[in-house]
Parts: C-alpha cells; sequence; structure tokens
C-alpha cells in the first residue's frame, strides 16, 4: 500500500522471453525489459517442481547486472521468483550471488542449497520504499 492506502500496480516480468505469458490464475506476466546486460536463456520443456507456473521457471537472464523500472513513490512489495535450472550446476556451491532490492541484500544466495537441488523453486519477498520514482534491482556475482 502507498501513503493513500490504496494498492499499487502489480508488475510481473518472466525473465529471459520476448512474449508475454498468462498463468494458469490468468495473470498476465510481461516479456523481460528493464535489465542491465546479459544473456536470456530458455532451458525449454523441463520438469519443475511446482504445481503451477512451469513456464515462469523455465527462462532465465544470465549474467544481468540489474533492472529498473519506473514506480510511483510508495510501498512495495517485491516477489522474486528463483530456480536453479541450469544442467551444468550439480551440487551447491557452484553458482553463488548476491541480490540486492531497495534497502534490502541478500548475501551469498546459493539457489541449489537453499532449495535442495535442480529445479526446486524459491520465493523470495522484499519490502521496498520508492522515493526517486525507481524501482531498481541488483545482482552481484560472488565469484563462486
Amino acid at each position: 500500500m502507498n501513503g493513500q492506502d490504496t494498492p499499487q500496480p502489480v508488475l510481473r516480468l518472466r525473465a529471459g522471453t520476448r512474449e508475454p505469458f498468462t498463468d494458469s490464475a490468468g495473470n498476465l506476466w510481461q516479456p523481460d525489459h528493464g535489465y542491465a546486460g546479459g544473456e536470456a536463456v530458455d532451458r525449454g520443456p523441463i520438469s519443475i517442481a511446482t504445481a503451477g507456473l512451469q513456464e515462469l521457471y523455465r527462462t532465465v537472464r544470465i549474467g544481468a547486472s540489474g533492472y529498473t523500472f519506473p514506480a510511483e513513490n510508495g510501498r512495495y512489495t517485491v516477489l522474486l521468483h528463483m530456480v536453479e535450472n541450469d544442467p551444468a550446476v550439480t551440487g551447491k556451491g557452484q553458482r553463488v550471488f548476491s541480490v540486492r532490492i531497495g534497502e534490502n541484500e541478500l548475501k551469498d544466495v546459493d539457489i541449489w542449497e537453499l532449495s535442495g537441488g535442480l529445479h526446486i523453486p524459491l520465493v523470495f519477498a522484499f519490502a521496498v520504499t520508492v522515493r526517486s520514482g525507481t524501482l531498481a534491482g541488483q545482482t552481484v556475482c560472488a565469484g563462486r
């Protein structure tokens, strides 16, 4: 809610795609935009350990340094959906990075270790206050 207690608009983004996507609940996910750098990767018809949103977790943007979106000033909840879907990653410690959204930071994120393996999704929630008309997130490789 913002300062006037009215709902903030919802932005759903499917990383690594050029086409919009509608999930089984009828929610529209926009194609990938607002990113800085990186490469879009589609893993194809892999099986994700979730009853819904299979398509969401099959694509990714690897190597992006961040995302930026225009947003009205106010409070937001940002949900960051992640899954380890790279078949070259076979155990913990092989891909570790940090994520910063607003004033929130997750350090040394290892999706394999946190989820328990390949193709098991996680969702991180961040409470964010936008003060400058821009919502920004950064990713930083931790060198592992």
